[in-house]
C-alpha cells in the first residue's frame, strides 16, 4: 500500500489541493466513504482532521488526540476519504485504499447526483 504523503511528495501536492480546494481551508469538500456506504464509526459526529494531531501507537492502530479514540486502519476504516475514482485516502494513517467493486458504484452515484445539481 502507498501512503498518502508518498503521493504528495511525487506531484509536489495533496489529492484534495489537485482538485483546487484545501483541506485545511475547506474540509466540508472532502466525501468521507462511510457517509456514502451508510457505516459511520463509534462516533459518528467526530471524523479526524489534521488538527487532530493523531498519533502512531502501533501497527495500524493510531490515537486521536483531540477525542482519545483509537482508530484501527484497515479495510472497514471509517475515516477513509474519496482520493480519485478508484481509491481512498485513510485521514489518520495516510494509507491509501482500492475502492471495492460496490464501493466504486457508490462513488458512481454520488458523482452523478453532484453532476445533475
Amino acid at each position: 500500500m502507498e501512503t498518502a504523503e508518498m503521493q504528495m511528495k511525487d506531484f509536489g501536492v495533496s489529492p484534495v489541493e489537485m482538485q483546487g480546494t484545501s483541506s485545511m481551508l475547506q474540509s466540508s469538500n472532502v466525501i468521507f466513504l462511510s457517509s456514502i456506504l451508510g457505516c459511520e464509526g463509534p462516533t459518528p459526529g467526530h471524523k479526524c482532521e489534521w488538527k487532530c494531531q493523531n498519533e502512531h501507537v502501533c501497527g495500524n492502530m493510531y490515537r486521536c488526540g483531540l477525542t482519545g479514540l483509537t482508530h484501527i486502519c484497515d479495510k472497514n476504516c471509517d475515516q477513509r476519504i474519496l482520493y480519485d475514482n478508484h481509491s481512498s485516502l485513510c485521514r489518520v494513517s495516510g494509507q491509501i485504499f482500492r475502492l471495492t467493486p460496490a464501493e466504486e458504484q457508490a462513488v458512481k452515484g454520488v458523482r452523478r447526483k453532484l453532476d445533475g445539481r
